[in-house]
């Protein structure tokens, strides 16, 4: 069973996977997503699911 992975945990990675040409590009860390999206994002939230 898989487990949900916490910010900046790195799942575990076979050899295979690992030789793969495109995998230097997973190790990279991730762009920076600026705060009016993330404000959109909480916008649509609450109007997914309405805080009680």
């Amino acid at each position: 069973m898989s487990r949900i992975l916490k910010y900046g945990e790195k799942a575990a990675v076979t050899k295979e996977e690992r030789d793969l040409p495109y995998f230097k590009y997973f190790e990279r860390d991730m762009a920076p997503v600026p705060a009016e999206k993330l404000a959109l994002l909480d916008k649509v939230q609450l109007r997914v699911v309405p805080v009680a």
